[in-house]
This record gives C-alpha cells, structure tokens and sequence, in this order.
C-alpha cells in the first residue's frame, strides 16, 4: 500500500497541521502582494498651475507659480519658448522649497491685437520633477485657459494650465 504525503500516519498529525498552515500564510502574503498598490501611487486628479511673470529678453520669462489640486505649492519660475511660425514651444521650470518640476507646453499663438496674444490647442505635460515632487506625471489640453496671455508691450505674461497629474 502506497501512502500519499497528506497522509497523517507518515508525517503525523503536526506535521499535517504545519504543513497546511504554511500553505494558507503563504497564500495569504501572495494576495496582499498582489491586491496593495504601491504606497506612493496616486489616480490622476485635477491639477492647475499658474505662472505669473514677465518677459526678460525676446524668449524668456520669470516669475512667480502657483499649483492647486495634487501640488499645492508656490515659487518662482523661469521659462524659455522657441517660436516656429505661429506656435510656441515653452519649457518652464517650476522651482519651490520642496523641489522642482519642468513642464513643457506647445501651441498656437493666437494675435488679439498688436501687443496681446493668447494661445489656443496644444497641450502641456510634466518632463521631469525631483524632490517631494519626484515621480510626478501629468498634464492636460489645450495648452492653458481661454483667459491666459502674453503681452510684448507691457511684458506681463499670465498662463494658467489645467489638467490632472499623479505621482507615480
């Protein structure tokens, strides 16, 4: 007669008792690997960053920001834009005491008159982020909100972008 290796006469009642247990802690750690998601993952929730700065030169910006949503945070930042025909190619880093993060955006430039554009289409995301904001992604379209501008005779430059972000 063959024995199997659940049977308790070969291994003993503890044995087979040890033996089950192990297999429901195991079971146990694998579904709560399995179902945890990552502590620092966020779903993607509504985000709005406010630049409010001046022209410094022909394709650079400095200023103050704001976030509301996922970053609440203020700071300064510095933007640098490449124009090609009428769209604009922005790069603005975005600096506070808890770190850093670059947002880029593309877009068309829409003239309301000789000294005030605004910009239309286009979209805005997050290229790159570090400290407390490391790990951040996002971002939305178009480009900014309908109220956003730039004007080259006063130099004043206003740029709201709205989307989602997440981090992580």
């Amino acid at each position: 007669m063959t024995r199997s290796v659940s049977d308790t006469r070969r291994r003993g009642p503890r044995g087979w008792l040890r033996n089950r247990l192990m297999i429901v802690f195991v079971l146990a750690v694998v579904a709560a690997l399995t179902l945890a998601a990552p502590a620092s993952a966020t779903q993607p929730q509504p985000q709005q960053f406010t630049t409010i700065g001046q022209l410094t030169g022909p394709n650079t910006v400095v200023g103050t920001w704001t976030g509301e949503g996922l970053i609440n945070a203020t700071g300064t930042y510095t933007e640098t834009a490449r124009f090609v025909g009428s769209t604009i190619h922005a790069e603005k880093v975005l600096v506070s005491p808890a770190g850093t993060i670059v947002l880029e955006n593309h877009s068309l430039i829409v003239w309301l008159d000789e000294c005030t554009a605004t910009f239309r289409a286009g979209d805005w995301h997050i290229a790159a982020a570090s400290g407390a904001y490391a790990g951040l992604k996002g971002g939305g379209t178009p480009v900014s909100t309908p109220e956003s501008f730039g004007n080259v005779c006063t130099g004043s430059v206003h740029v709201v972008h709205s989307g989602a972000v997440s981090n992580g």
